[in-house]
């Protein structure tokens, strides 16, 4: 059953190759059983979670996902529709950001994300854990997706692994079930590698994105509890940006 899976996976990638064909596969209902599977909802008890099928299966997937998002993205920015009906095609029926943009499959990315960040300690591991973050980062720009990041615990993932170590182990005083969360292995994420530095300057960028529009009040509130300012400041060259200012 597993090389059935991969197989139908390997199909559906190299559909996403191509704008028409991606768009063809989000608007036909084809993300909803990949998050399913990645999840572990598939109806099939014989079909196993994607993430117990190894990382290659993972990688597979992730690209897949990438693939969707950036023709939606391009699809979206490019010239008007000619017709009521292909707007709404492409803003929201063919559009993966739209169609990703909830708290359940967000839900689900951000566990993906969570549990790689902390089983997360081989190289690989941590680029693909990287890539998984860019594929939340591209759903989480479209408007739907501040709120649903905020439900999904995204925003607290976010605040509390990109604070780490200059802010200590944060976590929200108003979320109930903070204390229950796992302790973060510091090894898989907070070291000095360049794949660990850019996991925090996507996490950085992408706090931002969540805190910057007018209807993130509160997204900018729990930022704005979190140690996120300590945490940047520490990075802050003041030398540099008074010769900068000059």
């Amino acid at each position: 059953v597993d090389e059935l899976v991969r197989g139908l996976l390997g199909l559906v990638h190299e559909l996403s190759t191509d704008r028409e064909t991606a768009a063809a596969v989000c608007e036909a209902g084809g993300l909803a059983p990949l998050l399913a599977l990645l999840e572990g909802r598939a109806r099939c008890p014989y079909v196993r979670p994607l993430a117990a099928m190894g990382a290659a299966t993972l990688d597979v997937l992730v690209e897949l996902l990438w693939n969707l998002l950036e023709h939606s993205r391009d699809r979206a920015a490019a010239a008007l529709a000619p017709s009521r009906s292909e707007l709404v095609r492409c803003q929201r029926r063919a559009n993966a950001l739209y169609l990703l943009a909830n708290p359940w499959d967000l839900g689900v990315l951000t566990g993906l994300l969570e549990e790689m960040l902390r089983r997360g300690y081989r190289h690989k591991d941590k680029e693909l854990r990287n890539e998984v973050l860019i594929v939340i980062s591209f759903v989480a720009k479209h408007p739907n997706a501040r709120a649903a990041c905020r439900e999904a615990g995204l925003l607290r993932l976010l605040l509390r692994y990109a604070t780490y170590g200059e802010g200590g182990d944060y976590l929200d005083p108003e979320d109930p079930g903070a204390d229950l969360l796992e302790a973060p292995r510091p090894a898989n994420f907070a070291t000095t590698l360049e794949v660990d530095l850019e996991l925090k300057r996507l996490m950085w960028s992408l706090l931002a994105d969540l805190c910057a529009a007018d209807d993130a009040a509160e997204n900018l509130a729990a930022a704005a509890r979190s140690p996120l300012l300590e945490a940047l400041l520490v990075y802050l060259d003041a030398g540099a940006a008074a010769a900068a200012a000059a």
